[in-house]
């Protein structure tokens, strides 16, 4: 999902950073109903560096922020917008390995820092925060302490809908699995990490869906990025008897 982080004028040239949440617009699968708990924000760390360069000069890791409305959060560096100047600016949100984080000094170290793992049936749940990652070139403080960085979420999001336009037919217990889901990936999609084979699982039980009217019901399943296509299994109580189809999803990316 995109977040917009804004480094925030205010009363004084200090530098701050306001993080706002928009929708995944990367994603082939494109879902314009964002909802709040898929922009959930744990923590963020911020990383600058000189313009084009790939050494980063200063770390600011797990930084403290305050909530301004539903769309936007603030962070406030211990730093002077006149001091600063022109910086690349690079954003983490959702990592909770201080260390790693603290240990990296280059931009192409954060962007291979692999995503918390998941696992089996250990669903990828928005509450918990997504992992995300954004950055703004060349940005230049000496004009205006006011930057922007747009947040773009490892974790594309799948809407399936499964429909019975035959009155005479309507399922009962319907439910979904998923084969080939990554347990991890990178947090930037300019990560080099390859996925190894056994770094993919399928889901160990069934999702059921929910009915949005009596022919028609839906379910939602959040995938890491990856270079797989995952396939989806679904499952019904039609006819008098299980019934069990299968089909591809598009590639999460």
């Amino acid at each position: 999902d995109d977040k917009d982080i804004i480094v925030d004028e205010g009363e004084t040239d200090e530098v701050s950073l306001i993080i706002s949440p928009t929708g995944n617009i990367r994603t082939k699968v494109v879902d314009d109903d964002n909802l709040l708990s898929e922009e959930t924000i744990k923590n963020l760390s911020v990383f600058l560096t000189e313009p084009s360069s790939t050494t980063i000069v200063a770390k600011y890791i797990h930084y403290n922020f305050k909530t301004i409305d539903d769309d936007h959060k603030m962070v406030i560096l211990p730093l002077k917008a006149v001091d600063v100047k022109q910086k690349d600016i690079y954003i983490g949100a959702n990592h909770d390995d201080v260390d790693m984080l603290n240990s990296y000094t280059t931009v192409s170290n954060l962007k291979n820092l692999p995503t918390p793992q998941t696992g089996n049936y250990n669903p990828l749940i928005p509450e918990n925060g997504f992992p995300m990652f954004g950055a703004t070139m060349n940005f230049d403080f000496s004009i205006s302490n006011q930057a922007t960085v747009t947040l773009v979420r490892t974790v594309p999001k799948m809407r399936i809908k499964l429909t019975f336009p035959d009155s005479q037919y309507l399922g009962t217990n319907n439910s979904f699995r998923i084969q080939k889901a990554a347990k991890y990936t990178t947090i930037s999609s300019e990560g080099t990490l390859a996925i190894p084979d056994d770094a993919y699982y399928d889901y160990n039980s069934d999702i059921a869906f929910t009915a949005n009217s009596t022919q028609e019901y839906a379910a939602t399943a959040y995938l890491y990025e990856s270079g797989v296509i995952p396939i989806l299994n679904l499952q019904s109580f039609l006819d008098n008897k299980i019934q069990t189809f299968s089909l591809r999803l598009p590639l999460p990316i």
